[in-house]
Formats: structure tokens, sequence, C-alpha cells
């Protein structure tokens, strides 16, 4: 019996994932952020400790292929941006998100028609809702095989 390879099956699951959110829990885990780096940099400042609001923090972040070449190929992209944020179990992530010429975020209230149609069924967002803000991504956080250590 052939053993069972971690990194390979981590990897598998990375390419499974969903990693779409929703434009409302993106705004808010990046409003969660900002909060959290103005509460440390007074805690800094005033000799304190760390404040209460202190996410727990990843070694690294991951996306698949899958996902990034989703929010690059919108026809008006011309980059991508991504923000930290602190998602609703007070971890590190981050946010992925396209821009356009102008620098506006590529989102949607409500998907364009030709993206429609494309979807065969409603994509689910990690936080159980159905997606309807265009490309937003949440990264996995500390993919569960090790990520090469930086010099």
């Amino acid at each position: 019996m052939g053993k069972k390879n971690p990194v390979g099956q981590a990897v598998a699951a990375l390419a499974a994932s969903k990693h779409a959110i929703s434009k409302a829990n993106a705004d808010k885990w990046a409003k969660r952020y900002q909060k959290f780096v103005k509460d440390l940099t007074k805690a800094v400042a005033s000799g304190s400790p760390a404040p209460a609001n202190t996410p727990s923090m990843g070694s690294s972040f991951a996306f698949n292929k899958k996902s990034v070449q989703k929010i690059l190929k919108e026809t008006a992209a011309v980059g991508m941006r991504i923000y930290p944020g602190i998602n609703d179990d007070k971890c590190l992530t981050t946010i992925l998100v396209a821009f356009d010429a102008d620098g506006n975020n590529i989102t949607y209230t409500e998907m364009p028609a030709a993206a429609k149609s494309k979807t065969k069924k409603p994509v689910k967002t990690t936080d159980g809702d159905d997606t309807d803000d265009g490309l937003l991504d949440e990264a996995q956080s500390n993919p569960p095989y090790p990520a090469p250590t930086l010099p």
C-alpha cells in the first residue's frame, strides 16, 4: 500500500478550495484589521502590552491558481490588490480584489449577466453566503504543508 503524501493532499485541498467571500465580509474584515493597527500603534506608543484584539497570525497565506486567474480574467482588471484583514475566527488573513485602470476595486452589488451565464450554479462563499460581490477571495492561512522559510 502506498504511503500518503501530506503535501500532495494539502495541495489537492488548496486546489479544490473556493476562497470566495462576500464584499460585506471583506469590508468588515478589513475594518477589523484597521482597528487593530490603530490599537497596536497606541499600545506601542504608550508602552502598553499588545491589544486584546490581536489576531492569531500565521506564517503564510495561499491561494489556488484558479482563484487568482478568475480575478485577473475580469475584462477591466489591470491588477490585483491584497488587503490584510481579520476574519471572524480572529485570524489574520488576506483578501484579493482586482482593480481597473482608474484604480477602482472591481466588486459588484450584483454579478453582471455575462458572469452569471458562465456559472452553472451559485458559488458558495467561505462564510456560507452566495457570492454576489464579484471577484473577492480570502486566503488559506497556514497551509497544512510547510512554506519555505525566507533567508
